[in-house]
C-alpha cells in the first residue's frame, strides 16, 4: 500500500469519526430541545416516543455506524502502514508501528508515518526495450 493511499484512508477515518461526533452533538441537541427525555432531577428515567424521538434515534444510529467505519479505517491504515514498512531491509518503522499500534496508539503511530516515514520506494519501471542512453525512434505517422 502506498504512503498517498494510507493518507487518504487515515484521513477520511479521521472525516468520519468528525462527523459521527457532530451527529451525535445534533441528536442530542435535538433530544434536549424536543424534550425528548423524561427526566426526574438529574437523572433521565425515560423517553417520549414520537418524531423527535425517531430523529434523535437516526442520528445516533448515523453516528454510530460513522464512529464504527472511522475506526475500520484507522485501523485499515495502520495495517498499510505496517505493510508498508514491513518489506524494507530497515525495520525500524515496522517496530514502531508495530509497538505502538499493540498499545492502542495506532492512530498516533499513523500519523507520525505519514509525518515523518520514510518515502515509498521508487516503482520499478518495466523495460522499455531501449537500452540506456540510446533514443528511441519516432513513431512516423503515414
Amino acid at each position: 500500500m502506498s504512503k498517498r493511499t494510507i493518507a487518504g484512508v487515515f484521513f477520511a477515518s479521521l472525516a468520519a469519526l468528525a462527523t459521527s461526533i457532530v451527529l451525535f452533538a445534533i441528536g442530542f441537541l435535538v433530544a434536549l430541545q424536543q424534550n425528548v427525555f423524561i427526566m426526574e432531577g438529574p437523572d433521565v428515567v425515560g423517553v417520549r416516543s414520537g418524531t423527535s424521538a425517531g430523529m434523535v434515534l437516526t442520528l445516533g444510529v448515523l453516528g454510530l455506524l460513522l464512529g464504527v467505519a472511522s475506526g475500520l479505517g484507522g485501523f485499515a491504515s495502520w495495517l498499510g502502514a505496517l505493510a508498508a514498512t514491513g518489506g524494507r531491509p530497515d525495520k525500524t518503522w515496522f517496530v514502531v508501528l508495530l509497538l505502538l499500534g499493540l498499545l492502542s496508539i495506532g492512530f498516533l503511530a499513523t500519523l507520525i508515518y505519514l509525518v515523518a516515514g520514510p518515502p515509498d520506494d521508487p516503482a520499478e519501471s518495466a523495460p522499455s526495450g531501449v537500452a540506456e542512453g540510446e533514443v528511441a525512434p519516432a513513431l512516423v505517422a503515414r
